[in-house]
């Protein structure tokens, strides 16, 4: 199972855009003394906070003082977008003192601690961050990272669940505990996961991989040819799912001459650089084995063809 450590920092802005979407189910940021004036949640979309680019990133710290709340927190994800942690430190400082009824500067304050690798801190301000807007999806699924890379998986799995409950679009969440529910063998409980993040995601390569699993354990081949198909479309480049497609062929469809075309593109992709990862040796030794097969094949089909033809002129002999 994908580590949900390999997942990039840069994809959490923009899962933290979304999340900013999403939120506007809450009306308000939560807060223990309801007497509290609180700002709202708004829809943010490009119209409003710009497009997020590192040209976006401010270099002083005055460029985001007087800003709303909604741009200051654009300004600071264009930063993590350029992996400018220094200015997204500060920054997000200045955000959490201006709007400290607000989870967003703690929320990037753990994202900064947690690109230095200062576990504890970054746990400790998404937990702050939680507890200003606790039914807030992305805040959720931050803390379940944090919590999964100190090995607190039980807890871990509580919030990622917790997450995908409050926000059903957080797709990095819902391949995680796909992958996780499929390395359970628990294919019910993944395919769920799976098709929730394809449902807002239609092109998410790890969700796709995940479905097309599942189909191959249920012996399914022609739907996960079919979804492998989809995957090769969206990315061309992508060795597993070119493999997998291959060895549905070979394997679950029986298509054997079909199955030779995919490893022999397989191997073509390979030798122009064109595939990525790393090059599978054992990929010239399945052509040959398969072309191995299909002659024995073809032999053993033209001796039964044979068999049941009678020559013409035993067939003249046979009638005098």
């Amino acid at each position: 199972m994908k580590s949900i450590c390999s997942l990039t920092l840069k994809t959490y802005f923009f899962v933290f855009m979304m999340g900013l979407v999403i939120g506007c189910a809450h009306k308000k940021f939560e807060s223990q003394e309801n007497t509290l004036i609180r700002p709202e949640y708004v829809e943010v979309t490009p119209t409003v906070v710009g497009e997020i680019t590192s040209k976006n990133c401010p270099n002083q710290l005055q460029n985001i003082k007087n800003l709303s709340w909604q741009k200051a927190v654009s300004k600071i994800n264009s930063c993590v977008a350029a992996d400018q942690w220094d200015n997204v430190e500060t920054l997000a400082s200045s955000l959490a003192q201006t709007e400290h009824l607000a989870p967003w500067g703690s929320y990037f304050l753990s994202l900064s601690a947690e690109h230095r690798k200062e576990w504890q801190r970054a746990l400790w301000m998404i937990e702050l961050a939680v507890k200003k807007a606790p039914r807030n999806g992305l805040l959720n699924y931050q803390k379940a990272r944090l919590l999964w890379v100190q090995n607190e998986k039980g807890e871990a799995l509580k919030s990622f669940k917790l997450a995908v409950g409050l926000d059903p679009r957080l797709t990095e969440a819902q391949v995680f505990l796909g992958q996780h529910e499929l390395a359970l063998n628990n294919l019910a409980q993944a395919e769920k996961h799976f098709v929730a993040a394809l449902n807002v995601d239609p092109k998410s390569l790890l969700a796709l991989l995940g479905q097309s699993e599942i189909l191959i354990r249920k012996g399914d081949g022609v739907q996960a040819h079919e979804t492998l198909s989809k995957t090769i479309h969206y990315y061309p480049k992508n060795f597993t799912a070119r493999l997998k497609q291959a060895q549905v062929l070979e394997n679950l469809i029986k298509d054997l001459p079909s199955a030779l075309t995919a490893y022999q593109k397989i191997q073509q992709l390979w030798q122009k650089k064109q595939l990525d990862g790393e090059k599978d040796l054992s990929i010239p030794n399945k052509i040959q084995e398969l072309e191995s097969k299909i002659l024995l094949t073809t032999k053993e089909k033209q001796m039964e063809e044979n068999k049941t033809r009678e020559p013409s002129s035993k067939k003249l002999k046979n009638k005098k």
